[in-house]
């Protein structure tokens, strides 16, 4: 088997070695994209960020925050028109203190939202994601 690839310094791909004595690489890299949506900011009354998942096979959300209320919304669009499709997707993480929350969706939905349905600024947000392939 013979893999292509494109060196740093170059548009030309080459040739790379995956077989060698006593050794054959017989599995694909399943990549993965971490992304930091906030780091210790405030998250404003209403105010949403969406995650695309499109092309990605599960997705982990995680993180913390501080005295109001989060939710996840899942759709297939790009804003919330169709996200009664999802009903069985529901979850909210919810504050007293400050809460923590991890959550793994395995065939995730096209887009999911993360929102701070609460009437107030949520002061410290942090909120991280990784889509898997």
């Amino acid at each position: 088997m013979v893999l292509y690839g494109t060196p740093a310094d170059s548009t030309i791909p080459v040739p790379v070695q995956v077989e060698s004595t006593g050794c054959l690489v017989t599995s694909t890299d399943k990549s993965i994209d971490t992304n930091l949506i906030f780091n210790g900011s405030a998250m404003t009354a209403g105010q949403a960020i969406t995650i695309d998942c499109n092309g990605y096979r599960a997705i982990r959300i995680w993180g913390d925050f501080s005295n109001e209320k989060l939710t996840l919304t899942a759709t297939n669009a790009n804003n919330i028109g169709n996200a009664g499709f999802w009903d069985s997707f529901d979850e909210t993480p919810t504050a007293s203190g400050t809460t923590i929350f991890s959550f793994y969706f395995p065939d995730c939905p096209r887009y999911i939202r993360v929102q701070n349905n609460s009437a107030s600024t949520i002061t410290l947000v942090n909120l991280q994601y990784a889509r898997f392939k």
